[in-house]
């Protein structure tokens, strides 16, 4: 996204969230933040976060889940601006989740009247 709309973002992981964007988002309500939910180990953690991310701080928040259960579906879509839901595929789905946020960023060009395709700055690598 960064490459191709010339607009800041940064990628954080649940652990790395409280170094850097919780400041962020606390200064600037309504912050766009695309949510990555998966069903495994951390999904827990993750609800939390996205509760708190969405209630306290007030970011517009942006949630990709492969979650299957219903309640669990329901409180992704209550904490969030957006939400979309794809097949749970096992060790593929954070890149099932990927794409939407490639969209984004495709769409999100078009919008502010860039070419996506010649993206400034940027150098061809030849091997």
């Amino acid at each position: 996204m960064k490459e191709l709309t010339y607009k800041h973002c940064q990628a954080y992981s649940l652990n790395n969230t409280s170094n850097g964007y919780f400041n962020y988002a606390k200064n600037n309500p309504g912050t766009p933040t695309f949510f990555i939910i998966l069903n495994n180990e951390f999904l827990e953690r993750s609800l939390k976060f996205l509760d708190y991310v969405s209630n306290k701080l007030k970011a517009k928040v942006f949630a990709l889940s492969d979650v299957e259960d219903e309640d669990t579906r329901k409180l992704i879509v209550k904490n969030s601006a957006y939400h979309f839901f794809v097949p749970n595929a096992g060790y593929l789905s954070p890149m099932l989740c990927i794409i939407p946020i490639q969209l984004a960023a495709f769409e999100t060009t078009f919008a502010l009247g860039r070419d996506p395709d010649a993206p400034r700055n940027l150098t061809k690598v030849v091997l």
